[in-house]
């Protein structure tokens, strides 16, 4: 299928047909970057199956999907728990771009963004290591224990030895939890 009918079936009444076309322009990765402004306003579509389909797809196209940081960061901060995950999970492959939108993000009022901010940066291993910092400071003072745990298996993820300081500085003060690092 070439790549002009995947984008006029976007424009579908069908949420299927825009939910297939998506993740055929999502399989096809890099070489379907021509379709990344569709993609991105995809991200609004009614049916959130088509739009998780098209933040997976943006997932596969890490290095054009940059420019869709901005549509990724207001689902990560949206209402729609189901998509917070999967935002998270593309936003930590596009890469360095998106260190300063999970920064952000670990400012929320809610602890469940800041839990999957925190564990998009550990997906980004080493890549996120300028976000050491601002993961120390959320185990100073976020008082949310899924946050604290979030972030010891980030700092673990992330591998620097600022981040091992990090962690061994809150085992030995207190701060976060030592029962069970998973985000």
């Amino acid at each position: 299928m070439d790549i002009q009918t995947l984008l006029n079936d976007l424009d579908s009444d069908d949420p299927a047909r825009r939910y297939l076309a998506v993740e055929t322009l999502g399989e096809m990765g890099e070489q379907a970057h021509n379709a990344l402004p569709y993609l991105i306003k995809t991200l609004r579509d009614r049916d959130p199956l088509v739009v998780e389909a098209a933040i997976e797809a943006l997932g596969n196209m890490p290095l054009a999907a940059v420019v869709a940081v901005p549509s990724l960061a207001k689902i990560l901060k949206g209402d729609n728990t189901t998509l917070r995950r999967p935002a998270a999970r593309t936003l930590s492959k596009i890469g360095e771009a998106a260190i300063a939108t999970f920064i952000i993000c670990l400012q929320d009022h809610r602890s469940d963004v800041r839990r999957v901010s925190v564990a998009g940066l550990g997906l980004m291993g080493s890549r996120a290591a300028r976000a050491v910092d601002a993961l120390a400071n959320r185990l100073e003072y976020d008082a949310d224990q899924g946050v604290h745990r979030a972030v010891l298996a980030a700092l673990e993820q992330i591998g620097t030895n600022e981040a091992f300081i990090v962690m061994g500085r809150s085992r030995t003060s207190g701060t976060g939890s030592e029962s069970d690092n998973s985000p």
